[in-house]
């Protein structure tokens, strides 16, 4: 049951594949036990905005790139008990995944935000890299017939 300390925090976050098949990820740089690791372009959901519209914001304040969602591929969800970015509080995790594809813009790092780098990666570099539970669930719905 939730209490008053509890945080249900909503993301919508961006799945972009390029003409190889490369997926487009972000690294978050906040002072969190996530910094250095790469995520799903996206993040918070604002009071009274409609998730494909965080999207298409976060995706381009994070990237520099314009894109259009073509529908939810899936959700992930997690509980931590006690949220560095929350104060310690037990937050619960929602996030919705987004098939996006891209229309306009420049790729480009995102200036004093919550990423400090964005690039696109193939499949086997994103194995190499360190990466939140996001991405992983990301990959199992982009790629359903991929082993590894």
């Amino acid at each position: 049951m939730a209490t008053p300390d509890h945080v249900t925090y909503l993301g919508a976050y961006a799945v972009c594949l390029d003409g190889d098949g490369r997926i487009l990820l972000a690294r978050i740089r906040e002072d969190t036990p996530d910094d250095g690791r790469w995520t799903l372009p996206g993040g918070g959901v604002q009071f009274g905005e409609h998730p494909d519209d965080a999207v298409r914001r976060e995706l381009e304040e994070e990237t520099g790139l314009v894109g259009e969602p073509e529908g939810v591929l899936g959700m992930y969800a997690t509980a931590i008990a006690r949220s560095v970015s929350f104060g310690g509080r037990p937050l619960h995790f929602i996030g919705t995944i987004y098939r996006v594809r891209i229309v306009g813009g420049e790729l480009r790092a995102e200036a004093d935000g919550t990423t400090d780098a964005c690039a696109w990666f193939d499949r086997r570099e994103v194995a190499g890299l360190p990466v939140v539970g996001l991405v992983d669930r990301a990959l199992a719905l982009a790629f359903p017939d991929a082993d590894g």
